[in-house]
């Protein structure tokens, strides 16, 4: 027994976790109903398998009625502790309609006389139900005392529609009609916009046709399309509900109001202009003409004309229309605007061939066929250049026909300049036929000559489309991501497989110089090239050092490095035209003013032993001999 109640407790613990999952509540009803039936199998087979002389308990008439019991308690209990805005994993509204249907499918058990009717109630009925009036009861709750507060209208409208719907099978036909009627009425008591649900007025208004007389279904007709929510397909019912009574007008008043509701660009104005017009053409044909164009008028009004998918439609059926009833001059001047008001191009070049064909049918042959040239001239001018070409092709036919050669030779001049050779080669082999046929030498050889012209005209403007597309998608590429000067620099070096110089000017100084630069690893440096390119250093009798450049010396600047650098002539790519210009540019005769011995520190002192070989050492006598010139002329030794 605890096994075959062990999916009710699990269903249980569920509950508890969380009492508003719909899912598991209507499952734990079906539980029950589930052991009903697994008690009848038991039954049967007891009763099959037992002696006829051993009867029936006397209390089993009611052994199926706890099952059913415990079913409509568990779904009692639901509908009380669901609630509407925190349902889960269903709709409330189906927790009802399975309470109705418990109450519907089981009535109340009866007495019986004998242990074998007892039996056979429980075997066809299922016991212990309310019958149709526990499921009316059921649905009064919900719907009319309005006892549980669904979260939308369109739950409760499921409810009433249930109800219905229950009416309906057990034959209740007034009823049901009297159910839909108090569900869609406008009363004080109607609350949440139920009179406005779209699915109660479907079901009332098929029910009102079939159940109700033609009055009513009219009111109920116009009642929905005060209310504003009738829907395209309502009014066809209405108005073919009306044609079927012969009340063909209020049908064309129907659609009239539909039209006012749906207008273009509405996908059900579509629906409802053609049924109006089939229906008004049938109906009057001619005899009405006026009012039948007025309705192609209003339908074709350009404010609000139909979607150019639909609007050659409508054109090509009024223009049939003034075929069969009217004149062909007006019916002309329809596929006329009909082919301004297209704008798409392969439906606007068919709709001109449209219009040529029935022109010429229309103005017959001969002259009449002259009357014709400037549609041709119009399309021409209005199409793309393909389609320009093909109409191109007609007129040059037309022209052909009638004799006119001069006029259709230009005709293919002028539109060979619209027709690719690689593309619309049909074109060429057009002109080719008739140039063989009707042509002479000299027009043939200008044939070719254009052909030529137009294929290279075309071949460069698609050559240069190319390039000019290879361009974007190089600059997009390249835009994708900027490159700094030394990454440009960088892949220039890796392409040409050279490496750049870096660009300089004479006479400035690419960088600052750092702090180091004032240290005395510096100025050592500037010494020894001072020393190196022919400078004597020495000292006076006041203890500064004098220092003498050479004539042979000349004076550059290091853009570099930021110093001066002292040429001495000794480099052996020099030619001619090099010595030329050194001599030109070398600074000589430079005299230097006293340079302080403080700055050069010990370097004064060591200068001879570090620069031998360089520079001359100076005796004893030489240098009292230089502090006495020094101090008797004030001025620079220059040892020549």
């Amino acid at each position: 027994h605890l096994l075959s109640r062990r999916p009710l407790l699990l269903n249980r613990v569920l509950l508890r976790q969380n009492p508003h999952n719909v899912g598991e509540w209507l499952r734990r009803a079906s539980l029950y109903q589930k052991l009903l039936k697994e008690e009848k199998k038991e039954r049967r087979r007891a009763a099959s398998d037992a002696d006829a002389e051993a009867p029936a308990a006397k209390d089993a008439h009611n052994w199926w009625h706890h099952y059913i019991q415990d079913a409509i308690l568990a779904l009692e209990e639901s509908v009380s502790k669901v609630h509407s805005r925190q349902a889960i994993n269903g709709n409330p509204a189906s927790l009802w309609m399975e309470l109705a249907k418990l109450h519907e499918s089981n009535p109340p058990a009866k007495a019986a006389s004998d242990d074998d009717d007892e039996e056979k109630d429980a075997t066809n009925d299922g016991g212990g139900g309310g019958g149709i009036e526990g499921a009316r009861s059921i649905y009064r709750r919900v719907c009319i005392d309005r006892t549980y507060r669904f979260k939308s209208t369109d739950d409760a409208a499921q409810v009433w529609c249930s109800w219905v719907e229950m009416e309906l099978r057990h034959d209740c036909f007034d009823e049901a009609l009297s159910v839909i009627r108090q569900a869609v009425a406008n009363t004080p008591n109607t609350k949440g916009g139920l009179h406005k649900s779209l699915r109660l007025w479907n079901l009332a208004l098929d029910l009102e046709e079939s159940l109700g007389g033609f009055e009513n279904t009219r009111a109920s007709y116009d009642r929905v399309i005060e209310l504003g929510v009738a829907t395209p397909q309502i009014i066809r019912n209405y108005a073919s509900y009306l044609k079927q009574h012969t009340h063909h007008e209020q049908s064309y008043t129907v659609y009239e109001r539909g039209l006012e509701l749906f207008p273009f660009p509405h996908l059900g104005a579509l629906v409802l202009w053609t049924e109006y017009l089939t229906n008004f053409e049938e109906r009057y044909g001619g005899s009405k003409l006026e009012r039948l164009r007025d309705l192609y008028e209003r339908c074709l009004d350009p404010e609000t004309s139909p979607s150019q998918d639909d609007i050659s439609n409508f054109y090509i059926r009024y223009a049939k229309l003034e075929e069969q009833y009217g004149l062909s001059k007006r019916a002309l001047s329809v596929y006329e605007r009909m082919c301004t008001a297209i704008l798409s191009s392969p439906s606007k070049r068919i709709s001109y061939e449209l219009y040529i064909s029935k022109a010429t049918q229309f103005l017959g042959g001969g002259s009449g066929l002259s009357k014709i040239r400037p549609i041709y001239e119009t399309a021409i001018s209005s199409l793309d250049d393909l389609d320009a070409a093909k109409i191109c092709l007609s007129y040059a036919a037309l022209e052909t026909k009638l004799g006119e050669l001069d006029r259709a030779r230009t005709v293919y001049t002028y539109g060979a300049q619209m027709a690719d050779p690689r593309r619309f080669d049909g074109y060429w082999k057009e002109w080719h036929s008739f140039e063989v046929k009707r042509g002479s030498e000299d027009t043939f050889r200008d044939m070719l000559r254009i052909k030529r012209a137009v294929s290279a005209a075309f071949s460069t403007v698609n050559y240069n489309a190319a390039e000019m597309t290879a361009d974007d998608a190089d600059d997009q590429k390249n835009n994708a991501k900027s490159l700094t000067d030394a990454e440009a620099i960088a892949m220039i070096t890796k392409q040409e497989g050279i490496q750049p110089k870096r660009p300089t000017i004479g006479g400035f100084v690419t960088g600052k110089r750092g702090a180091d630069d004032a240290g005395l690893e510096v100025l050592e440096r500037q010494a020894a090239r001072l020393r190196g390119a022919g400078v004597n250093v020495g000292s006076g009798g006041d203890g500064d050092a004098v220092a003498h450049v050479s004539k042979s010396a000349a004076v550059t600047v290091n853009a570099d490095a930021g110093e001066i650098d002292l040429d001495d002539g000794t480099d052996e790519e020099d030619d001619d035209d090099d010595d030329v210009n050194a001599s030109s540019t070398a600074v000589t005769n430079v005299e230097m003013k006293h340079v302080p011995a403080g700055v050069f520190g010990g370097l004064a002192a060591g200068s001879a032993t570090e620069s031998q070989g360089t520079v001359p050492t100076m005796g004893a006598l030489a240098r009292l001999q230089a502090s006495k010139a020094t101090d008797s002329n004030n001025t620079y030794v220059n040892y020549d």
